[in-house]
């Protein structure tokens, strides 16, 4: 792993860090408080459960295999809560239907083992920065894409994305009413994240599609070509 970097943090922020290798929560620990979060540190899955149900933070990283409870069956019982809290999943599964398991069941992102702090710092930092909530204000019948939050706002409402449906989106409202073909989305992804598979990206379309509703923004699909983004009335 690389020497931790500062970045820009939320000051103040409570992290639940939940990994069951000493070694290595004691390093992320360290690289989180380092660049002003608040870290808590719990090795069980039963203890993460009751403090996520219990507790306030404004962040969770989850690894996967846990005592007493996996990392899965913790982040489905907190989003059966609509506990909305951010989550990023860290463990050492790579295997794709691990990857689509773990957002299916309601992570924001995904992160394999071994990784570098810089980009374990940079995931951290862009998930807290998000605000998971509805906005007041903006304007009716708008659309834009907020880069400090992360997000869309959508007729002055704040639609939450992870951070890869956030790149995709940023990609594909740069080029509304085009057609991109798989390829063309992929290639103008930023790098950093596990290979995109078919399979993620199919994924990653299908939460943006139920996020974006029914509203003025849709992604459609041209059988044969890719996607485009169609922005309906009043959209931008």
């Amino acid at each position: 792993m690389l020497m931790p970097t500062p970045l820009p943090a939320k000051p103040g922020a409570r992290v639940l860090l939940v990994e069951d290798d000493p070694l290595l929560a004691d390093g992320m620990s360290a690289a989180l408080r380092a660049t002003g979060y608040s870290v808590h540190c719990l090795a069980d899955g039963i203890h993460a459960l009751e403090a996520l149900a219990g507790e306030h933070y404004d962040l969770a990283i989850l690894d996967l295999g846990l005592p007493r409870m996996d990392g899965i069956e913790i982040l489905e019982r907190v989003r059966a809560l609509d506990n909305d809290i951010p989550v990023l999943i860290v463990t050492a599964r790579d295997a794709v239907a691990n990857r689509v398991g773990g957002l299916r069941a309601g992570a924001d992102d995904y992160l394999t083992k071994p990784f570098e702090l810089v980009e374990f710092e940079a995931r951290v930092d862009s998930l807290a920065r998000r605000v998971r909530r509805i906005a007041p204000g903006g304007d009716a019948g708008r659309i834009a894409l907020d880069p400090a939050l992360r997000a869309l706002r959508v007729d002055s409402t704040l639609v939450d994305l992870t951070v890869r449906e956030y790149e995709i989106l940023e990609v594909m409202l740069a080029n509304a009413g085009k057609v991109l073909s798989r390829e063309q989305l992929g290639a103008r992804l930023a790098v950093g994240e596990e290979a995109l598979t078919d399979n993620l990206f199919q994924v990653h379309i299908s939460r943006l599609r139920k996020k974006l509703g029914h509203g003025a923004v849709r992604i459609s699909t041209v059988r044969g070509f890719g996607y485009v983004l169609q922005v309906g009335p009043g959209g931008a």
